[in-house]
């Protein structure tokens, strides 16, 4: 078993194609080549999305291209998600959601996978959970923790929410972003 010679290099450049089956051979062949899963996750795609957003900013990419590079991302990450859902769960219940107006689901994602990697039995809420959603599957299910991802300035205010929203039942909180 082997890793593929310059990962962040081979999968920028499917990116850059929109290749989304070379994006696809890559993971596998990364993951069953013994790759770490968390490795996966920071050091090609989240440094790739990282330089794609980069991109954007620059106007070297446009809109469509941003979300298509995006797309293959959250195909990454899903068989990354599927390669370590064998892993035995040794921890406790980690809730992981997006603030409320948080529409880049993908940093919740690979953070769920991460911690998922980590032994924790893991539930994603997705993209702009509601603060009271949130606080109805705290109470109906009872995790260990709640982990919120906010990546863009204007939903960290909304994150108050969501604190209240985890302190209101006991259940510690982490919110983290850029």
């Amino acid at each position: 078993m082997t890793v593929p010679a310059a990962p962040l290099q081979l999968y920028d450049e499917a990116l850059a194609k929109g290749d989304t089956s070379a994006v696809t051979r890559l993971m596998q062949e990364m993951l069953t080549g013994g790759a770490e899963p968390v490795s996966v996750l920071t050091d090609v795609i989240a440094a790739a999305q990282r330089e794609v957003g980069r991109r954007w900013q620059r106007g070297e990419w446009t809109v469509a291209q941003e979300h298509a590079a995006t797309a293959m991302a959250i195909t990454a990450t899903n068989i990354v998600a599927e390669h370590i859902e064998s892993l035995p769960v040794s921890r406790g219940t980690v809730v992981v959601a997006c603030a409320e107006r948080e529409w880049h689901a993908l940093p919740g994602m690979i953070i769920n996978c991460a911690l998922r990697a980590a032994g924790w039995d893991t539930t994603f809420l997705g993209a702009s959970t509601n603060p009271l959603r949130l606080n109805q599957h705290l109470q109906d299910f009872g995790p260990d923790a709640v982990a919120v991802s906010c990546s863009v300035l204007s939903s960290l205010a909304t994150c108050r929410r969501f604190i209240e929203a985890s302190t209101a039942v006991g259940v510690p909180i982490l919110v983290g972003g850029p």
